[in-house]
């Protein structure tokens, strides 16, 4: 019996972790039924990928290790403003932490937690993407408020990115200049 009960549950996460993300590159709608879950770090990159023209490896590149913000971690001053809107991603993910009054129970769980997203419109001036509500999730699914606040910071990152202009020399920035001017004073003897 607790094999079957064992097995239940490795089906069960499975179905939440798993999957695909079905494009709507044509549809106008709002409609966010059709779509599966994948890892959140996948969806961020499909929805930058949409919003900035860019296959999803041309995203990974130009944006994993951009600016002082964008990627991993985080600090001192934004370079531009496609590293400001890191910046606020990053505050957005910190905000839904549980310690800081959130949904997420751990800071990791921004990272690892799927959603259920559309994406509009894509490769064009009105790509836009749509994060489905609470009431698109069943009662199986991993954090569903969670799920919902992370995609909402997710969206709005690919959103602010593709209003910014995109300056290849910030590309793999060497995160030493990101102390700034008034820590290497302070460091100095």
């Amino acid at each position: 019996m607790a094999c079957i009960h064992l097995i239940g549950f490795l089906l069960l996460a499975a179905h939440t972790i798993a999957g695909a993300v079905l494009y709507d590159k044509t549809s106008q709608s709002d409609d966010v039924t059709h779509m599966v879950n994948d890892r959140a770090l996948v969806f961020l990159g499909n929805m930058m990928s949409c919003t900035t023209n860019r296959t999803f490896l041309e995203t990974l590149v130009d944006f994993g290790f951009y600016g002082c913000y964008c990627g991993f971690g985080g600090f001192g001053k934004p370079v531009d403003g496609v590293d400001r809107c890191c910046q606020t991603h990053d505050k957005c993910y910190e905000a839904t932490n549980l310690i800081e009054g959130g949904v997420c129970y751990l800071t990791i769980t921004a990272y690892i937690a799927p959603y259920k997203y559309n994406l509009h419109q894509c490769d064009t001036e009105d790509a836009h993407i749509t994060c489905a509500g609470i009431d698109k999730y069943y009662w199986y699914d991993f954090l569903p408020k969670c799920s919902v606040a992370i995609c909402k910071c997710d969206r709005d990152l690919a959103m602010c990115i593709a209003r910014q202009p995109f300056h290849k020399k910030n590309r793999f920035h060497n995160r030493l200049k990101c102390f700034g001017e008034d820590v290497k004073e302070q460091a100095r003897p």
